[in-house]
């Protein structure tokens, strides 16, 4: 396996444990630990809060599953190689050939290590753990998405003294942290009860830009003020 994909896998893990660790922390708790970056956030904009507490967390689950699907693979691949090395070193053997013996023995070895490294990794997938990641992602989205949504309709408010230019911008705003939203529902199964934006807000907030209707972002009866 490439040290790319190793490092990648180890990466992976640890980002999962990180995130599962606020499993077991109430709401109170998690905002309490968030609060200096959502207050950064708010007063020098999503970038400071953006890629650690929401993009990370939503992307958390598909790159560890991702680079675990492509560890099973390497580690298939290995033992496919493994064979063959095997089965040349026997008829090297045979044929009293010791120095290509000797050279297919040292790599027998090195891919009996890597076997050993790769069926660890594919083996130790913690489903437990794994559910308890996204108990913690759900926790997180909940406190560092809602945040997002006040800011975003702050500016749309801010906005709205302004002309054509800021209104799309507040509208791209707006349309970015549905789609977040909509990721977080499908990361946490549902479980994140988030605000929206009113579906007639947002074809409202399209007009004034000049854009027809659009792909409906789906009403709630949570609406985000703005």
């Amino acid at each position: 396996m490439p040290p790319a994909i190793t490092a990648e896998h180890d990466a992976a893990r640890e980002t999962l444990e990180a995130l599962a660790a606020f499993a077991s922390l109430d709401r109170a708790t998690v905002v309490s630990r968030l609060a200096q970056e959502t207050a950064a956030m708010r007063l020098h904009g999503v970038e400071t809060l953006f890629p650690r507490w929401i993009r990370r967390p939503l992307d958390a689950m598909r790159a560890f599953e991702d680079v675990h699907r492509r560890v099973a693979i390497s580690l298939y691949e290995v033992r496919k190689e493994l064979k063959l090395v095997e089965e040349k070193l026997v008829s090297a053997r045979a044929g009293g050939s010791k120095g290509e013996a000797a050279a297919l023995s040292k790599q027998a070895a090195r891919l009996l290590c890597l076997e050993a490294d790769l069926r660890e990794r594919v083996e130790s997938r913690d489903e437990e753990e794994i559910a308890a990641a996204r108990d913690g992602i759900a926790r997180i989205l909940d406190v560092t998405l809602r945040s997002l949504a006040k800011a975003t309709a702050k500016f749309v408010r801010e906005a709205k003294a302004g002309g054509p230019p800021q209104m799309r911008r507040s509208l791209a705003h707006v349309e970015a942290y549905e789609r977040l939203v909509r990721q977080a529902q499908t990361v946490t199964g549902g479980t994140v009860d988030l605000p929206h934006f009113r579906a007639d807000f947002l074809e409202a907030l399209r007009r004034k830009v000049g854009r027809k209707d659009s792909a409906a972002m789906g009403a709630t009866p949570r609406a985000v003020p703005a």
